[in-house]
């Protein structure tokens, strides 16, 4: 719209966008062909196009009309040439403010946001995350695209061990030299190589499914990987847990997020392939917003012993088709020889 009176051959199309790929366009593409008979048989597609714009387009239909009855007399008293595509340009232009109009001119009370999506509810109002799920993206089945064993679209996930918008997970200077030194070793140091639960967030990014089983007390969490399970209470406290891969938990709710506080770690679980190890003094807060049928998943590490500031990791999860489910997994079954299971070209990395 930067010239609307610009209608040379592809102009229009980047003028109307949208509705123009929903219209009969094809006439209107040379204008000199058309002149104004073509945008009168082109109103009603643009209504139909255009919900909610019918009454004001009509009526810039009839006054159109109307100049076009007059013009030729106009002309003839001035002296003029007539303009065989006039008209159209000016037809055009009173439908493209026309259609603007809801986008530019409406008050910030007409700009409402569309309402948020119905989610499942408990009996007592809260988010209802019962249910399979599995990290958008990633997939056990093979799909390159994402996994299409799942209800919703699977949008791109994040990127393993970044933290979103270019944020790196950096030890402090002596815990990093030991990460950058075992590089070469990881395809043989990665605790999950040997068959040990991966822990906690980095569990969540295994290319299986899990599931949550809610209830007013407790939040259950049975993961196909690795046999991991977690009983998540509502309330209390830590105490003096045992350390264990995945920690020990307790839920709350912050409005309609759930928010699990995660300590009692025993310092051999990496965050991630990379060589990120934790000692006991991990502390992690989960954030889980539910979305219909995805999951929005925020997870702040802070390690004091070995991290300057928190680092956090944002995933999404997929709620899985009616009959999805965690099934057995057992990774020793096929674990049994390390090198040659990794080959060579691991290695090497």
């Amino acid at each position: 719209m930067r010239n609307p009176y610009k209608t040379t051959r592809g102009a229009i199309g980047s003028w109307f966008g949208s509705t123009v790929r929903a219209a009969p366009f094809a006439l209107l593409r040379n204008p000199r062909k058309t002149g104004s008979g073509a945008v009168s048989s082109w109103f009603p597609s643009v209504v139909r196009a255009a919900p909610g714009t019918a009454p004001a387009l009509q009526s810039a239909r009839q006054r159109h009309q109307e100049l076009l009855s007059v013009r030729p007399e106009i002309e003839a008293r001035r002296g003029t040439i007539p303009d065989p595509f006039g008209g159209a340009r000016r037809a055009l232009c009173a439908a493209a403010l026309l259609i603007a109009g809801p986008a530019f001119g409406q008050t910030p009370q007409a700009q409402e946001k569309a309402p948020p999506a119905k989610i499942p509810r408990t009996a007592d109002g809260k988010p209802d995350f019962t249910g399979a799920w599995q990290q958008g993206g990633v997939s056990l089945y093979g799909e390159v695209a994402g996994n299409n064993h799942t209800t919703a679209a699977v949008p791109q996930a994040a990127p393993a061990r970044g933290g979103g918008r270019g944020e790196r997970l950096v030890y402090k200077d002596e815990a990093e030299a030991k990460v950058q030194a075992g590089r070469g070793t990881t395809w043989r140091d990665d605790p999950t190589v040997k068959c040990l639960l991966p822990g906690i967030p980095r569990i969540f990014g295994m290319p299986m499914p899990f599931e949550i089983v809610q209830t007013p007390k407790q939040i259950a969490m049975l993961f196909e990987s690795f046999h991991g399970w977690r009983l998540i209470p509502f309330g209390g406290s830590h105490g003096d847990p045992d350390p264990s891969f995945l920690g020990d938990s307790i839920a709350s709710w912050d409005g309609d997020t759930l928010v699990v506080d995660a300590v009692g770690f025993n310092g051999k679980i990496w965050l991630d392939g990379a060589g990120h190890f934790t000692d006991e003094q991990l502390h992690v807060t989960e954030r889980y917003t539910l979305n219909g049928d995805t999951i929005s998943y925020e997870a702040t590490m802070f390690d004091p012993p070995l991290m300057n500031k928190p680092y956090t990791q944002r995933m999404t999860f997929i709620r899985l088709k009616e009959g999805e489910r965690p099934r057995e997994y057992e990774c020793i079954e096929n674990n049994q020889d390390l090198d040659h299971l990794t080959g060579p070209s691991v290695k090497a990395k």
